[in-house]
């Protein structure tokens, strides 16, 4: 199914129930503005899906693929991420992850994935990564946004050095039989 503005509200809602129980102020008035700046996107007159600006080339394009055989995962937006939130970001990973179970935290650059710029091996991405080092890999990849070899890509390929913004995927590891590798290009 594809994430609409409501499915946004719905899960900061259930991200703000969370944390509205501990005692930190702060914290309870970032899921708050959370929460209302999600209200608003919801109640637009156009209810559209996750835009490639709050989730990213490589989320954006999981989403509108909508392939069952996809790992499950979740997207934490640019905007959540921008500054880097830790409660915001543990929030997301208790929602979503198992103690049990493996995941990849791969970038999602605002910019990644488009028709013009892959950005592929630019950013970075984290294999078989445990529950308790989900978080710290989180803000290695937003990191990875203005790591030396980002940024001499975006100069080589004439893209702004401002504002960089990167969503981050994190998706359920899963027992292949077997993988490959694909790279195509345009003539």
């Amino acid at each position: 199914w594809k994430i609409k503005p409501i499915h946004v509200l719905m899960s900061r809602l259930y991200l703000s129930v969370l944390y509205w129980a501990s005692l930190d102020l702060t914290i309870s008035l970032s899921l708050l503005i959370s929460l209302i700046i999600s209200l608003i996107f919801a109640l637009r007159k156009k209810k559209s899906d996750y835009s490639i600006n709050e989730v990213g080339g490589k989320g954006y394009h999981l989403l509108k693929m909508n392939l069952k055989e996809t790992p499950p995962f979740i997207v934490i937006p640019a905007s959540l991420l921008f500054p880097f939130n830790k409660e915001i970001v543990k929030a997301y990973i208790k929602s979503f992850c198992k103690k049990h179970k493996k995941y990849a935290v791969r970038s999602s650059g605002i910019d990644e994935d488009s028709n013009d710029n892959s950005f592929a091996g630019v950013h970075d991405t984290y294999l078989n990564v445990g529950y308790n080092e989900i978080e710290e890999n989180v803000l290695k990849v937003i990191e990875s946004a203005t790591s030396d070899i980002a940024l001499s890509y975006r100069k080589n390929n004439n893209l702004s050095l401002k504002n960089i913004k990167m969503a981050v995927v994190i998706q359920e590891m899963i027992e292949a039989n077997f993988d490959f590798l694909v790279k195509s290009f345009s003539a």
